[in-house]
């Protein structure tokens, strides 16, 4: 047989939001919800943080008012954070000056996040983050 088997629970929730500084208390309050619904064990302040830098950053670069979507998924004890925009401009780190405003959201994503990473889609790119479990983050 042909085509893909899902063999664990996988749960996913889609949030589509415009680009606005007033959407990321929305945002955070969305994915704090959705996570104590899903009883995910990752510290939801964590996850916050990182839905609030991922989407911030589609205000600043892509700009304010531009549709994008908010994915939350856990899966493989990972709860991945997606968030999708319309731009094709790839987000760096900024290594040059830790003080500029520029950058510090990717660097902060970084150290939070178990990884990251972005990839191009059809209509722009997606900009995602994983978080483990407290415990298996833990060194």
């Amino acid at each position: 047989m042909l085509g893909c088997e899902i063999t664990e629970p996988r749960l996913r929730c889609v949030v589509p939001f415009k680009a606005m500084p007033v959407q990321m208390a929305l945002l955070r309050r969305a994915t704090a919800k959705q996570l104590r619904q899903w009883g995910t064990p990752v510290e939801i302040e964590d996850a916050e943080l990182l839905v609030t830098e991922l989407a911030s950053n589609v205000v600043k670069h892509v700009g304010e008012g531009a549709p994008a979507a908010l994915i939350l998924e856990w899966r493989e004890g990972r709860l991945r954070l997606e968030v999708h925009d319309t731009s094709p401009v790839s987000p760096s780190l900024n290594e040059a000056d830790g003080d500029q405003e520029c950058g510090r959201g990717l660097h902060l994503i970084a150290f939070i996040a178990a990884d990251w990473g972005m990839v191009h889609t059809a209509v722009g790119k997606t900009v995602w983050c994983e978080v483990v479990p407290a415990a298996e983050g833990a060194l």
